[in-house]
C-alpha cells in the first residue's frame, strides 16, 4: 500500500494575486501562506483488474468504475469538460486518466478539511493523488511537473473559473512560505522559524463557517475587473500586494506583531473589492468580534480564507477562549492546527519511494 499526504494551508496576505497574470501585471507579487497539520491522505493499493474503486472520507461512500468507464465522452460533452458521469470525484477521475491508472486499483482518500473550506483541500488531495499513482506505477516524481500537471488537471476539472497557484506549494513544501512571481516562474522562500511559528498559532484562530464556497466563479469575477482596467479592482490588489510585501518584511526581520494589522487590513481591503465575500453569519460574527475588540482591547481581526462567500476565515489576535466562546453562539466550529514542518523535497522524494 501507498500512503501520502499533503497539508492544506491558511493564506495570510496575497492570496488572488496568484492568479496569472495578475501576478505578473502587478509589481512585487508575492503570497504568503502557512502549511497546517490538517492534510490531504491518500491510500493506492492493487485491486481487481478491469475496476477502479474509490472510497471518499469526505463523502462517505464508495464509487466503482469500470476500465471502459474512462472514455473521452464520459469527461466530455460537446467538447467541454463536464462531470456529468465520474459527478463528485470527477477530480480523482481525471487524475487517473492522466496518469493512465484505469483498472486494477483502490483508492481511499480524504482532503484535510472541510468541504469547499477555502485551505485548498482539494488541490492538496490532487497533488498527494498525482504522487501516489506515480509510485505506483513505479514512475519518477519531478517537482516542477507536478505543479504544472496537477494545476491544469484542477483547473480543467473546475471549468467554471480560474485557479491561482498558491494551493499546491504547501502542499509539496510545507512550512510558511513566500511565493514570489517571476517571469521565470514562482520562486519559493521558506519562511519557517520556531519563533515565527509559535507567535502564529498563538494569534491565528481557525474557523470553519459551516458554509461551503466555491472559488471559481469569485476568482473570475475579479480577473474579469482586473482585465477590464476597472480602476477599483486595480487599486484594491494594488493595496493587497503592498500589505503582503510589508508583512514579508516583518517576518524577515523578526517584528512578528506587525503581522497582525497587516492581516487584519487585508481582510478589509477585500471585503471592500469582493461583494459577497462576508457571508451574513461571518458578518454576524465579526459584528461580536468588534465589541470583544473594544470590551478586552486587544488586537482582534477577521479575514476570509480563499476567495471567500462561506467556507473558513482566521482571527488573528490572543483571545482564544473568548473566539472560541463566539464560535459556540454563532455555531461554527474551531479548526485546532499546527503548523507543518517544512518538507525536504529530496526526503519527501525518498518517503514517498519508501510508501
Amino acid at each position: 500500500m501507498i500512503v501520502v499526504t499533503a497539508p492544506v494551508r491558511i493564506d495570510l496576505l496575497g492570496g488572488t494575486l496568484d492568479i496569472d497574470p495578475i501576478n505578473l501585471v502587478l509589481q512585487n507579487v508575492m503570497t504568503l501562506n502557512v502549511a497546517l497539520n490538517l492534510e490531504a491522505k491518500v491510500k493506492v493499493f492493487p485491486g481487481t483488474a478491469g475496476y477502479v474503486k474509490i472510497k471518499s472520507t469526505d463523502y462517505q461512500n464508495e464509487y466503482v468504475y469500470e476500465q471502459d468507464d474512462f472514455k473521452p465522452e464520459n469527461f466530455y460533452q460537446n467538447r467541454f469538460f463536464s462531470n456529468h458521469f465520474f459527478k463528485e470525484m470527477i477530480l480523482v477521475a481525471a487524475m487517473l486518466d492522466h496518469v493512465g491508472v484505469l483498472d486494477g486499483v483502490q483508492i481511499e482518500l480524504s482532503s484535510g478539511s472541510p468541504a469547499g473550506a477555502g485551505l485548498g483541500g482539494s488541490s492538496a488531495m490532487a497533488m498527494a493523488l498525482y504522487q501516489a499513482l506515480l509510485k505506483f506505477q513505479n514512475k519518477p516524481f519531478n517537482v516542477i511537473k507536478a505543479l504544472k500537471v496537477v494545476k491544469n488537471v484542477e483547473a480543467k476539472v473546475i471549468s467554471k473559473g480560474v485557479t491561482g497557484y498558491q494551493d499546491y506549494y504547501p502542499a509539496l513544501y510545507g512550512g510558511v512560505l513566500a511565493l514570489k512571481s517571476k517571469n521565470k516562474g514562482v520562486e519559493v522562500e521558506q519562511l519557517y522559524r520556531p519563533e515565527l511559528v509559535n507567535f502564529l498559532e498563538e494569534n491565528i484562530t481557525l474557523i470553519y463557517s459551516d458554509q461551503s464556497r466555491f472559488s471559481g466563479f469569485t476568482n473570475w469575477e475579479v480577473c474579469k475587473r482586473f482585465w477590464d482596467e476597472e480602476p477599483l479592482i486595480r487599486l484594491g490588489l494594488s493595496q493587497i500586494s503592498v500589505l503582503a510585501e510589508k508583512a514579508y518584511f516583518a517576518i524577515r526581520n523578526q517584528q512578528y506583531h506587525e503581522i497582525l494589522p497587516l492581516i487584519i487590513e487585508e481582510g478589509k481591503v477585500r471585503e471592500k473589492l469582493f461583494s459577497g465575500i462576508l457571508t451574513p453569519n461571518i458578518r454576524d460574527f465579526i459584528f461580536d468580534l468588534e465589541l470583544l475588540k473594544v470590551k478586552t482591547r486587544k488586537t482582534l481581526g477577521a479575514k476570509v480564507c480563499g476567495a471567500g462567500g462561506g467556507g473558513c476565515f482566521i482571527v488573528v489576535g490572543n483571545a482564544k477562549e473568548e473566539i472560541q466562546a463566539l464560535c459556540q453562539k454563532h455555531g461554527m466550529k474551531h479548526l485546532p492546527f499546527k503548523v507543518q514542518l517544512p518538507r525536504s523535497l529530496d526526503e519527501y522524494e525518498t518517503k514517498l519511494a519508501q510508501g
